[in-house]
């Protein structure tokens, strides 16, 4: 961890820290088999369940009496298709974090986000951010749990640092993978209030332009640092793989996800409360979130106090997902983040 935080931003994106830069990696995601319910990777002979706890489905890989790791996944996914090819990494290259199958990871679907899950009824709420950490909460409560890991990526680091705020005693650490934690845009706020709260409801898929909203958010439109064809070409790849993944969610919850995130307020000028929290924080260079990111974490008043909890990692050449991108360099980092806080293989 000191390896970590001793070294400067520019040295990451020069590619002389613990994270390099390396060409995009390949990725392997694959859509699940009609009928088949598709589990995420793991070790071998490790236990894994789901289990519905109130809104949300929670599925349970490891060894429960192992140190806890919550995962949140962005709008546009699920836990398969957010997580599974950073675990695919991991399990073929368990050198790259082992401390990674030393916890007990604990993923959180949204509600209406799991495989083969029905349509929300028209009557039930409209998804908010700060429910959603509720509902984590009520999670946390019935297994248990202290002393959580959580990791989040995009609009689940949002529901993150709300649970966090709200219960500093339980969270031990947060991994945040393309936070923003500023009030949605106004392009953003049109874009999917307009779209998630009238215009594509009740659709048997979701339209051409929701899916670009996604591609834009997750790849953006600035690929300026990308300069082979060969890495663009494996980004297309890779969006034509969620955009599959995509299509076997459910559309209506998914744009109720969406709303809800693009419905959040700002909860940057609070972050500071999260100073005695240990935090690493990962982010792609050409990710629209990144400059909302950075911000955030440096508040003018008290700038020492969150840096001392804050470790950063600038991953170049990626978007808004860094660990599906460069899954190698987000474990290593991870592996890092991991050690300093006494998870060892």
């Amino acid at each position: 961890l000191e390896l970590v935080e001793s070294m400067s931003m520019e040295e990451y994106e020069n590619g002389n820290g613990v994270v390099g830069e390396v060409g995009l990696a390949d990725v392997e995601l694959r859509v699940a088999v009609e009928g088949v319910s598709e589990l995420l990777p793991t070790t071998w002979g490790t236990q894994q369940r789901s289990e519905q706890v109130g809104a949300v489905q929670v599925t349970i890989i490891g060894d429960e009496s192992k140190t806890p790791l919550i995962t949140i996944h962005d709008i546009g996914m699920d836990a398969i298709s957010c997580f599974k090819t950073f675990l695919n990494h991991c399990v073929k290259s368990e050198a790259d974090c082992p401390q990674l199958f030393h916890t007990c990871q604990y993923h959180i679907e949204m509600p209406g986000h799991h495989r083969n899950a029905q349509r929300l009824p028209d009557s039930s709420a409209w998804m908010d951010l700060n429910e959603l950490a509720d509902s984590v909460h009520r999670v946390v409560d019935h297994f248990k749990l202290l002393n959580v890991f959580m990791l989040g990526v995009g609009a689940g680091c949002e529901i993150v640092a709300r649970y966090a705020l709200s219960h500093k005693n339980l969270v031990r650490c947060l991994i945040l993978i393309s936070p923003s934690f500023c009030e949605a845009s106004y392009y953003e706020q049109y874009s999917f209030r307009f779209g998630a709260g009238y215009k594509w409801l009740g659709n048997s898929e979701l339209p051409p332009a929701a899916k670009a909203l996604f591609e834009e958010r997750w790849f953006g439109d600035n690929r300026s640092e990308i300069e082979s064809s060969e890495t663009i070409g494996r980004s297309k790849r890779l969006m034509s793989l969620l955009s599959a993944e995509l299509d076997s969610l459910q559309p209506d919850n998914v744009l109720r996800y969406a709303y809800a995130n693009a419905m959040r307020s700002a909860v940057s000028h609070r972050l500071v409360e999260l100073a005695g929290t240990s935090i690493l924080l990962i982010l792609g260079k050409n990710s629209w979130m990144h400059d909302e990111a950075i911000s955030a974490f440096e508040e003018p008043n008290e700038p020492r106090v969150l840096a001392k909890s804050v470790s950063r990692v600038i991953i170049s050449h990626s978007g808004a997902l860094p660990h599906m991108e460069h899954p190698d360099q987000v474990a290593n980092a991870i592996r890092l983040f991991f050690q300093g806080h006494s998870i060892v293989s």
